[in-house]
């Protein structure tokens, strides 16, 4: 290996730093839920859409920003992907309309759904592959905590300073981020780059991703994604934080100081399950447990009367902890797949998550105001009134639950069609 060691950690952090800013993005709808409807006039029904379309366009990038990772490399994918983002955030924050605001929300999905997929081309390029496990979850760790920072600082900062203007100083650091990625991360193929299995495929995309998706393994992983990283996506990414404030009646700093229990539990525990799941040598069963136990921390904030501030943070760390178990659907699709396929494998199971994400987002908005027709003012939404948003949810979970079932541990998973051997084609 010739690349420097410090080099290869400054390369991780550019693209650790983009994928932290895309994930606060993402999640901070729920934060600014409330200032968001007052702002632009909005039903939930309307800001269920506008949440959702991150999600939308997230999910018809999934596959092709895993071949664009490999045609194109990480370097340009992520300062591409920054200055949409940035371009984005700016239009978001500045514009007075609602359609202005779906339309910034809309290329900050587009440019963010290049970023996980390139964090991980990146560290199976420039890291050695006994180092791959260890560097993903630290970039998981590091970059999910983008969701931290869109709980209390994120309230606070709103407090002090206005949403819009945060939107505008987060597309700023994100286009500084596109400049730090171009200077400093190395084209794939510099010397020092650690050449992937794939790199031995001969086959055309196309065909591998039509093998991959008839795959029972695979196609169990998308449900689960799309029930419980669905679920997850959805409620923590918007209606977590209106619940908070308009059911359980915190202000907004409080909502974010929960909220950031939520999600640091998430982050934790994103770096243990790969591990835990290893010592119990099944996948299968922690997925399930852990999507049991994300079931009943919903089920919680459907049960009436006041809320307790030590028991309402308890229920989110077992949510967010429990939320994490998600990730193991990823693992379990990379084992149905030959080496050389896992990254097609793993972005159409977790395609399922961001359909799934998307869907509840709207259908959420869309029953809450259907159910309660006649009221457009959001803020006056309560408790009774998020019950359905709770109750979809918990059935995408339960479905969940049902795939988790059919999939099996990876010495029982068998693979697909191996990789023929040969020269590589044109494409």
């Amino acid at each position: 290996m010739t690349q420097a060691p410090e080099r290869r950690m400054a390369t991780l952090a550019v693209a650790i730093a983009a994928y932290f800013l895309s994930y606060a993005f993402r999640v901070a709808p729920s934060t600014l839920a409330t200032r968001l409807a007052d702002s632009f006039h909005t039903t939930a029904s309307a800001l269920g859409f506008m949440s959702s379309v991150y999600f939308w366009v997230t999910v018809l990038m999934q596959i092709p920003a895993g071949v664009l990772s490999d045609r194109i490399g990480p370097r340009r994918l992520i300062a591409m992907g920054c200055l949409i983002v940035a371009a984005g955030a700016a239009l978001f924050g500045l514009t007075p309309d609602y359609p202005g605001a779906v339309l910034g929300r809309l290329l900050i999905g587009l440019g963010s759904s290049v970023l996980f997929v390139s964090m991980i081309k990146l560290i199976a390029v420039h890291f050695p592959p006994h180092q791959f496990a260890t560097m993903t979850g630290v970039g998981m760790l590091l970059g999910a905590s983008g969701s931290v920072a869109a709980g209390a600082p994120l309230a606070w900062a709103t407090d002090l300073f206005g949403w819009r203007c945060l939107s505008v100083v987060g597309a700023g650091l994100t286009a500084l981020v596109a400049v730090l990625a171009w200077m400093l991360i190395p084209d794939r193929q510099a010397s020092g780059a650690h050449p992937g299995p794939q790199d031995a495929d001969t086959r055309p995309w196309l065909e591998v991703i039509r093998l991959l998706i008839q795959h029972r393994q695979i196609q169990a992983a998308f449900v689960v994604n799309f029930g419980f990283t669905g679920s997850f996506m959805s409620f923590s990414g918007l209606w977590l934080g209106s619940l908070l404030v308009q059911a359980k009646g915190l202000s907004l700093a409080d909502c974010g100081l929960f909220s950031s229990v939520f999600f640091i539990a998430f982050a934790t525990g994103s770096t243990f399950m790969g591990r835990v799941s290893d010592a119990l040598g099944s996948r299968k069963t922690l997925i399930m447990l852990t999507g049991a136990l994300f079931l009943c921390a919903l089920a919680w904030f459907g049960l009436p009367g006041p809320v307790r501030p030590p028991t309402l943070a308890l229920n989110l760390a077992v949510m967010g902890f429990s939320a994490s178990g998600f990730t193991l659907s990823w693992a379990c699709a990379k084992d149905a797949a030959s080496p050389a396929h896992a990254g097609m494998a793993v972005s159409i199971a977790n395609t399922g998550g961001f359909l799934g994400a998307a869907l509840l987002q709207q259908l959420s908005g869309y029953w809450i105001d259907r159910l309660h027709g006649g009221r457009t003012d959001f803020s006056t939404y309560g408790a009774q009134d998020f019950k359905v948003c709770l109750l979809l949810h918990m059935a995408a979970v339960a479905i969940a639950m049902l795939a988790a079932a059919l999939l099996r541990d990876r010495s029982q998973t068998p693979h697909p069609a191996p990789v023929s051997a040969g020269p590589q084609p044109t494409r």
